[in-house]
């Protein structure tokens, strides 16, 4: 037996530091960004993430919007294409 995933689409910003864009981005869900010495932490519902310069942020809609990262490497290429 094999199943598929069904695709779905996520609204999506490439992280780029911690700007006015990604601020506005992430409002509303909960989420909040910090830098701890060199890294990026991405703090939401879920727990914490490390968060690099060039990943994806996407927004999650359930009852809850969860902010969660797809970190730009090639095991994310496997699964993610970015359409816009």
């Amino acid at each position: 037996m094999k199943i598929k995933t069904i695709p779905q689409e996520y609204e999506a910003i490439q992280f780029n530091g911690i700007t006015q864009d990604v601020l506005d981005f992430i409002d509303g869900s909960g989420a909040k960004i910090y830098k701890n010495d060199d890294a990026f932490i991405l703090s939401n519902f879920v727990g914490n993430h490390g968060l690099s310069i060039g990943d994806y942020l996407y927004k999650m809609e359930s009852p809850l919007t969860i902010v969660s990262v797809i970190h730009n490497d090639s095991i994310a290429k496997k699964y993610f294409e970015v359409i816009e």
